[in-house]
């Protein structure tokens, strides 16, 4: 778990086009990495970008991966009027994702479940922001947001571009999760009255509206998204997603 099993990209190594381009003529500069499917719920940070954009004009979103909705998210992207402003870029070598994460402005997680995420931990690493959905065991310095909350994602994001955490690395000691702690949104001891309660029922609920909007990527997988997610909440089943991205490029959902 990084800190201890990251190699930090060295300051002289850039990034190859069509990334190095993209990252030049784009600031602030949002990035995702992981798998294309249902439960990342990308097209909420398509749809956020617009909202940041309005604000600041060159603003841009990199996603790193690749999977199912490769096809429809291209689609989608290509349907926006921010179109230009967002790269899908497929998977990526792992040193150059690294050099990605570290050269970004906000690193983004929007999840319906997911479980401990690598990529996350390394943006932390690296001194990057990270804005995420809240899960019940992000590390400390995430900026958590409920499942399918597109004010809250667009709040945070622009909390995080007001910050002074670039640069500043979070990583931790590697060992929250195996800590014993109950935490809520934003650093505070959980409630029955959060969002994501200790059942786990606030976020079920939450799920629905999420599946729901990726299902607009792929209607066949719809109802799978919105059902699955639920049994994958109580079996752990968003660990088996987690994969790791060691060996090549970034699809690994981590």
């Amino acid at each position: 778990i990084p800190p201890y099993a990251i190699e930090t990209p060295s300051l002289d190594r850039t990034l190859s086009d069509p990334l190095h381009s993209f990252y030049e003529s784009h600031r602030p500069l949002l990035l995702t990495v992981g798998q294309l499917e249902p439960e990342y719920d990308l097209p909420l940070q398509v749809e956020v970008l617009g909202l940041i954009r309005r604000r600041h004009p060159n603003a841009g979103l990199v996603i790193i991966g690749s999977g199912s909705l490769d096809d429809s998210l291209r689609k989608l992207v290509k349907s926006k009027p921010d179109a230009q402003h967002i790269l899908v870029c497929g998977d990526v070598p792992h040193p150059e994702t690294l050099c990605a994460i570290r050269d970004c402005d906000v690193f983004l997680r929007t999840t319906l479940y997911d479980g401990d995420a690598v990529s996350v931990r390394e943006a932390l690493h690296l001194g990057v922001p990270v804005v995420a959905t809240e899960n019940g065991m992000r590390p400390a310095n995430v900026l958590r947001i409920p499942v399918a909350d597109l004010a809250a994602l667009e709040t945070a994001v622009e909390q995080s571009l007001q910050s002074d955490v670039k640069h500043r690395p979070h990583g931790g000691s590697g060992e929250e999760n195996t800590e014993v702690r109950d935490w809520g949104m934003a650093g505070k001891p959980r409630t029955a009255t959060d969002p994501v309660a200790k059942d786990g029922s606030g976020l079920r609920d939450q799920v629905g509206a999420g599946a729901a909007r990726v299902g607009g990527l792929d209607r066949g997988r719809e109802e799978k998204a919105g059902e699955s997610a639920p049994a994958a909440l109580q079996s752990g089943g968003g660990e088996a997603r987690a994969r790791t991205a060691r060996g090549g490029g970034a699809r690994a959902g981590n």
